[in-house]
């Protein structure tokens, strides 16, 4: 667990990024304006990519090259089931992609299965302060 401001986010990012592999699955799980963007910025930076990451929210999906992995970020807070099913996500996962998917709870019966949730919460009497939680979900096979 990590708690704080933006170094906070920083020290999870780099975890995150020692734990991911082509083709994994993580759910970014907050409420609106909790940071998930940022993370997503923050692990990019953690894999020395200089690719600007901003949030996919009205075009769904961002890749981020990286030197050592692709990433796609997606924010599927706009989209339905039916949506998010055809995405594509089968073929960015089978193409090594890592999957960082903003909103994914909301689709358990549609979306993929997250090898990695990580839960971001705002501090109720300091919004620049937020517990990143990661949580690994084990063997998906």
């Amino acid at each position: 667990m990590f708690k704080g401001g933006i170094q906070a986010t920083r020290d999870a990012a780099a975890a995150l990024a020692l734990m991911l592999k082509p083709g994994m699955v993580v759910s970014l799980v907050g409420e609106l304006g909790a940071g998930k963007t940022t993370l997503v910025a923050a692990l990019a930076a953690a894999l020395h990519s200089d690719h600007p990451v901003s949030s996919p929210t009205f075009t769904v999906i961002h890749e981020v090259p990286t030197p050592t992995l692709m990433l796609c970020h997606i924010d599927a807070y706009r989209c339905s089931a039916r949506d998010v099913l055809n995405l594509g996500l089968d073929d960015y996962q089978q193409d090594g992609f890592v999957l960082l998917v903003e909103w994914l709870e909301m689709f358990a019966d549609a979306g993929p299965i997250p090898d990695i949730t990580v839960t971001l919460t705002e501090d109720n009497n300091d919004p620049d302060v937020r517990t990143i939680t990661i949580t690994e979900h084990g063997d998906q096979a």
